[in-house]
């Protein structure tokens, strides 16, 4: 059967033939070590800042609205393969081609703009997951480390250094299947942690008895733009989506996977920070393993454990940001040095990482510029417009008139929040770096700041 035919039958036969491909089971682990990440941690800091019955809501809602993205995203990847002839696309090569192919034809020579600024959006949101996990796994070993050293603890920059070494060589690693056996382990820290910190909720819920009615059913306007960021960014598997399908031995099974990781997702989200909102109140820390006792072994092992999760997770994000750089470079270098050439730029990216870490070392704020500027374009405005320009055909059909009047509102709901979002980040993340000693990019925030605010759009 030639390659055409293998193609044209959904590429399921054609993968099963190719080196690293995963199987179902792997990509459901990858999906849901994707997720599961410092932003999952932060809910509860999220779901304060929406309040008790709007957080919980907003959360469901924007839970669908992501696995939508995430799914029309996978949809549009495979109508573009059957039309080029190709067995698999990137983020950035499906927008190319859906501009390109488009029936509009007034983008059809943009394509390679559309890839370029996806591109920039992709490796932006990935160095800022990598840089979140510097963060969470500094602050939680640094409040371990405290525990046993209470008058000679270290700046958290120190242990980011620290970690740094460990998190170039694991990033050594080539080859995504190689990491199954990684997230599986990390999958099931993850599920005794989750149910450890569960149990801890509910008895300090019952303990407390707290008072729901002091909690604010729905926070006041001007917090809602550290809503948003925090709960988009812990969707965080829309970089992966493409990567991750397009290692599928049997890429057609990808939407049942996409589902089903998902709504484990979504649920364990609203779950986990209801409960822990209800229990810490307006105390609740950017993660919750920090507001966990400090003083016993069991907790103090849990955030170990979670920072070896983020370890973990750290090398699949990693993974994206390497498809994108890596090729762009490659060409540049010499035959005979290519592969010493990649190692020097996967170092480099993880000293980027480690950069910006030490930069903003606040979780929370950090969580939601990364969330509001790139999680809203990935997430919430590329993939809808990807989608029209690769199924429009008219406003003949009523299915088209009706999806087209969905991604209109899909991508209106996302310019809000990016524009909202990013506006409050970097307004915060400003004041952040006006009381650290990196001055430069403290000064590039404030350029930013300036620009979006003399933009009008404001």
């Amino acid at each position: 059967m030639c390659e055409m035919s293998l193609l044209h039958h959904g590429d399921s036969e054609a993968r099963l033939f190719l080196e690293h491909s995963t199987t179902n089971l792997q990509t459901l682990m990858h999906l849901l070590k994707a997720n599961t990440g410092p932003g999952f941690l932060g809910m509860a800091y999220t779901v304060m800042n929406a309040g008790i019955l709007l957080g919980p809501i907003a959360l469901v809602i924007i839970g669908i609205i992501c696995t939508h993205s995430m799914k029309i995203l996978a949809d549009s990847s495979h109508a573009l393969c059957r039309r080029n002839g190709k067995m698999f696309l990137d983020y950035g090569d499906v927008t190319h081609e859906a501009m390109r192919l488009s029936s509009a034809k007034w983008f059809n020579s943009y394509g390679s703009v559309g890839r370029a600024v996806v591109n920039t959006f992709l490796v932006f949101i990935q160095l800022g997951f990598c840089s979140a996990y510097f963060i969470f796994i500094a602050s939680n070993v640094q409040q371990a480390y405290h525990n046993f050293h209470k008058n000679n603890t270290p700046a958290i920059q120190v242990f980011m250094v620290i970690f740094a070494v460990f998190i170039i060589l694991y990033c050594y690693i080539r080859n995504l299947d190689n990491l199954a056996i990684c997230s599986t382990f990390a999958n099931i820290i993850v599920v005794v942690g989750v149910i450890i910190i569960y149990q801890y909720l509910i008895h300090g819920i019952a303990e407390k008895r707290t008072d729901v009615s002091s909690l604010p059913l729905a926070r006041n306007i001007s917090n809602l733009p550290l809503f948003w960021g925090p709960a988009i960014y812990a969707f965080e598997s829309i970089g992966i989506v493409l990567p991750v399908e397009n290692k599928m031995k049997h890429p057609h099974d990808f939407k049942k996977v996409l589902y089903t990781s998902m709504s484990i997702v979504t649920t364990a989200f609203v779950t986990f920070g209801t409960l822990g909102y209800l229990c810490f109140g307006p105390g609740v820390l950017d993660t919750i393993t920090l507001n966990l006792p400090e003083d016993q072994g069991l907790y103090i092992s849990l955030k170990i454990l979670f920072s070896m999760v983020m370890f973990v997770n750290y090398g699949l994000q990693f993974y994206v940001i390497i498809q994108i750089t890596w090729p762009c470079v490659q060409e540049y270098v010499p035959e005979n040095y290519r592969v010493f050439g990649e190692y020097v730029i996967r170092t480099t990216l993880v000293l980027i990482t480690l950069v910006f870490a030490a930069s903003i070392p606040h979780l929370g704020l950090f969580i939601s510029l990364v969330g509001s500027f790139a999680g809203s374009g990935l997430t919430l405005i590329f993939p809808p417009i990807i989608e029209e320009l690769t199924f429009y055909n008219g406003y003949r059909e009523t299915t088209s008139r009706l999806r087209l009047t969905k991604n209109v509102l899909i991508v209106v709901f996302g310019i809000l929040g990016f524009i909202f979002g990013t506006f409050a980040s970097i307004y915060l993340c400003q004041l952040c770096m006006s009381m650290t000693h990196f001055s430069i990019l403290g000064d590039i925030f404030d350029v930013a700041l300036l620009i979006i605010g003399s933009s009008g759009v404001l």
